[in-house]
């Protein structure tokens, strides 16, 4: 549920802002790396982001402001992510298939009734989660947990950097469609969306609790704790991690390189589990020749 939450933080809007839960230092230092040659010439930055934040962080420290002032580009996860008919056509051209078996029977016979919990706050009839096919209605079913955070995605790290970067004039990037960022999920095998399935179906953590978590390890910069949201739960399961992180992780280091080679200076901002823990983009570029230096 934790890489669901900060998935969902990129795709889904929340409706609501109710901050006063949450702890976090005002003055927030995530971590951020500057891209080399070989040679160690700067060639861009790369900077972890958290997609919803609450109200009064000041993480642009003056470290932060100067790279971007020093970039030529914002490079975000994914263009669109922000408008919600965007997002709702690429979800419902990939979600919905005909002839699907009830939900309730895709999953062990011991989680039906917390299916019925599951589904609350969804706004979903039974026969529209019915037509969905299964990583759909995890994502939807997750959701739910996501509206629970009480953040609103105006008060996020990319909203803030798209407002700069067009303020300036910079053109704006995204590493990959929403089209393909769903991909990911619905080109999975039937078995593995249903393990998706029934892993949000039977999670019962505190959403909250988990995004403080998120939060905490985020503003201090510590790359061992934001590893931890990538780990456990479905994304233990080899298939299931290949297709929704370590091969986008993949495909976005080749698409950074290209952008390098031409002699692009991005400032890419990605979801910090991207850079942190195994296989992540900073290891994949590595492989191709450059060096990320931390300097936040």
């Amino acid at each position: 549920m934790r890489f669901l939450l900060a998935l969902l933080c990129t795709l889904v809007l929340a409706s609501c802002s109710d901050t006063a839960r949450y702890r976090i230092d005002p003055d927030a230092r995530p971590a951020l790396w500057q891209l080399q040659s070989a040679d160690g010439a700067p060639r861009g930055y790369l900077f972890g982001t958290v997609h919803l934040l609450p109200d009064g962080v000041n993480w642009r420290s003056d470290r932060l402001t100067a790279a971007m002032n020093g970039s030529d580009t914002l490079v975000i996860e994914v263009l669109g992510a922000d408008d919600p008919d965007t997002l709702s056509a690429a979800f419902k051209a990939l979600a919905f298939s005909p002839g699907l078996p009830p939900v309730a029977d895709r999953l062990p016979a011991d989680l039906k009734d917390s299916l019925a919990a599951a589904r609350q706050g969804t706004g979903l009839g039974g026969l529209m989660l019915n037509r969905m096919e299964s990583w759909a209605a995890a994502l939807t079913l997750a959701s739910a947990q996501h509206e629970k955070l009480g953040l609103d995605r105006d008060d996020g790290v990319e909203t803030a950097l798209l407002a700069s970067f067009r303020a300036a004039g910079k053109p704006i990037r995204g590493l990959e469609t929403i089209s393909e960022q769903l991909g990911a999920f619905d080109r999975l095998p039937e078995a593995d969306q249903r393990l998706m399935l029934r892993d949000v179906v039977a999670d019962r953590s505190d959403a909250r609790a988990q995004f403080q978590q998120l939060l905490s390890a985020w503003a201090s910069g510590d790359e061992a704790a934001l590893a931890k949201q990538s780990q456990g739960g479905m994304m233990d399961q080899p298939r299931i991690r290949d297709a929704v992180l370590v091969a986008r992780n993949a495909a976005w280091a080749r698409r950074i390189d290209a952008m390098l080679t031409r002699g692009d200076r991005p400032f890419i901002a990605v979801g910090a589990g991207h850079l942190v823990g195994p296989d992540n983009v900073r290891a994949m570029l590595e492989t191709m020749g450059y060096k990320a230096v931390r300097v936040q």
